[in-house]
């Protein structure tokens, strides 16, 4: 069962795009709240909206 956050693989599909910088301009345009970590990690974007 996949955890509660995209893998990075998934967001790469997702928005089309391979560099971190670039997939989190693509979640702000399209309004899609994500959260980023400390260290230039990739953003958590969760699977379902509480």
């Amino acid at each position: 069962m996949p955890g509660p956050d995209l893998t990075q693989d998934e967001i790469q599909d997702l928005t089309g795009y391979r560099t971190r910088s670039s997939s989190c301009r693509w979640l702000e345009r399209n309004g899609w709240p994500y959260a980023t970590l400390a260290g230039g990690r990739w953003p958590r974007v969760l699977r379902e909206v509480p």
